[in-house]
C-alpha cells in the first residue's frame, strides 16, 4: 500500500504534465490542420472525409481543455488534499469557499469538526463555539 501511495505522488504530477502537453499537442494539430485544410480538399473525393477529421480534431481538442482546465482547478482547489489528505490543502478549499458559505450551520459544524480532528485542541475549538453562541465575532484561528 506504502508503495502505490508513493507511486500517486509521482503519477499525478506527470499524468498532469502529460494532460497539458497533450493539450498543447491538439490545440498546435488543430492550427496546422485548419491551415493546411485548404489545398487537401481540393483534392478529388476527400473534401468530406477532410471535413469530418477537422470537426472531430476540435472535438478532441475542447475535450482536451475541459479536462485540463478541470484538472487544474481541482488540484488547486482543494484537490491534492483530497488525495493524499494533506490539511493545509483541504484548507485552501475552506478559505475558497467559507466567506461565501459562512453563515451556514453545517459548513459551522463542518470548519469545528475539521478544527477538533485537525488540530487536536478542543478547549480552544470550545471556546470559539461559546462566544459564536453569545454573539461576539470568534477570534482567527
Amino acid at each position: 500500500m506504502a508503495l502505490a501511495h508513493g507511486a500517486d505522488r509521482v503519477a499525478s504530477p506527470a499524468a498532469t504534465s502529460l494532460l497539458l502537453v497533450g493539450t498543447l499537442a491538439a490545440f498546435l494539430a488543430v492550427q496546422s490542420g485548419g491551415a493546411a485544410h485548404g489545398p487537401v480538399e481540393r483534392i478529388p473525393g476527400v473534401a468530406d472525409a477532410v471535413t469530418r477529421h477537422e470537426h472531430w480534431g476540435e472535438r478532441a481538442q475542447n475535450a482536451f481543455f475541459v479536462v485540463a482546465v478541470a484538472e487544474l482547478v481541482y488540484s488547486y482547489a482543494g484537490g491534492p488534499g483530497l488525495r493524499n489528505g494533506n490539511p493545509e490543502d483541504v484548507g485552501r478549499l475552506l478559505v475558497a469557499g467559507g466567506p461565501r458559505f459562512a453563515s451556514d450551520p453545517n459548513v459551522q459544524i463542518m470548519a469545528a469538526e475539521s478544527a477538533l480532528i485537525d488540530r487536536k485542541d478542543p478547549a480552544a475549538e470550545n471556546g470559539r463555539i461559546k462566544q459564536r453562541l453569545a454573539g461576539s465575532p470568534a477570534p482567527a484561528r
